[in-house]
């Protein structure tokens, strides 16, 4: 299976996140290795935290560039840790927050065999109340060759905003790679 992570990965991921706040309980598409869950109850609000543990083994990444190209496809090996932590305010509001961070998380070049440093790392704030939705989400994916130095990077940020039939509206977009082959 080959993916290239070309942004939208974390307007997806938010997407996901904010049906979890609708009344009707969802399910995710696969099922995560759970570190711990917590939650606290006091008379003012609701905190509710999860840690996830994603394998990332044998799935393959190639990051494009500006000016048309691309990394090697990379195999990746290790994982990816997840912290969500929710907290509902007295007035209803829901605020959300996800953070992601490797761990052991490396790869191999299918046409070069050579190795590859593999960063992944997520930021993402939404807040859901009787007003809508509001969010933003910065996500960075980043394979460093370990052999020749050689640097591909995707950073992909949004600012954005649901509708009440839960259309994305993007209101600033970004998205910058940088490569050094």
């Amino acid at each position: 299976m080959r993916t290239t992570f070309r942004g939208h990965l974390a307007i997806a991921a938010s997407l996901a996140l904010l049906a979890a706040c609708d009344s009707t309980p969802t399910q995710p598409a696969t099922t995560p290795a759970t570190l711990k869950a917590s939650a606290t109850v006091d008379p003012w609000l609701i905190r509710h935290a999860d840690e996830y543990l994603y394998d990332l083994t044998d799935r393959t990444v190639s990051l494009g560039c500006e000016d048309g190209g691309e990394s090697e496809l990379v195999r990746l090996r290790g994982f990816i840790a997840e912290k969500s932590s929710h907290i509902q305010l007295p007035n209803g509001t829901v605020l959300t927050r996800r953070q992601t961070r490797p761990v052991d998380l490396w790869g191999i070049g299918l046409t070069t065999g050579q190795e590859y440093e593999v960063i992944n790392r997520l930021d993402s704030h939404d807040s859901y109340a009787d007003r809508g939705v509001l969010g933003t989400s910065r996500e960075i994916w980043e394979l460093r060759n370990r052999t020749t130095g050689g640097l591909f990077h995707l950073t992909y940020a949004v600012f954005y905003s649901m509708d009440a039939d839960r259309n994305l509206i993007a209101h600033r977009e970004q998205e910058r790679s940088a490569c050094r082959p």
